[in-house]
């Protein structure tokens, strides 16, 4: 069978006596190609040299630093508030902002609000389409490109944006 085996493949075949042989044999080739003496894959860092800080005890304090900031500082604002926001700015009511009306003058605040939504509130566009009226997620993809759209081409539709950001940002201040 072996015989039939290695002819075929053109790969060398061994028959061992027992299990026992066979173990010895993989324990050998273990050792043989995988030495005692190679340097494990995970150490730790070497001593800095010249009283020069090594690269992962400079990002320590800084990554410590950051999740200090992240979770003391920087208070994401929430839904309600960027509708608010939306709401004051444009006269739209809330229950305009989240009903079905197509017409340009409720779509456009609509589109406002996914696109600040999308950028301060940190939801998915599926989680935005079901706080707005259960759209679906393309929907709020589109409202948000044609936002973008809007700001590139019209620098006072940039600047509408850029207040309400501001004003979004200053109320979720601690």
């Amino acid at each position: 069978m072996a015989e039939t085996v290695a002819r075929q493949s053109g790969v060398p075949v061994r028959e061992y006596r027992d299990a026992a042989d066979m173990l010895k044999a993989a324990r050998e080739r273990q050792a043989r190609f995988f030495p005692q003496s190679v340097v494990p894959l995970a150490r730790p860092a070497p001593p800095a040299e010249g009283g020069r800080a090594s690269l992962v005890q400079r990002a320590t304090p800084r990554r410590d630093w950051l999740n200090l900031a992240s979770a003391t500082s920087l208070k994401r604002p929430t839904w309600r508030d960027i509708l608010n926001t939306v709401v004051n700015a444009t006269g739209i009511t809330p229950s305009e902002l989240l009903g079905e009306c197509r017409v340009a003058r409720i779509a456009r605040p609509r589109q406002i609000l996914f696109w600040l939504l999308r950028r301060h509130a940190g939801l998915s566009l599926p989680a935005i389409g079901r706080r707005i009226g259960d759209r679906d997620h393309t929907t709020v993809l589109h409202g948000c490109r044609r936002v973008e759209a809007m700001m590139a081409a019209d620098p006072g539709f940039k600047g509408l944006i850029c207040s309400l950001s501001d004003e979004i940002m200053a109320r979720a201040e601690p």
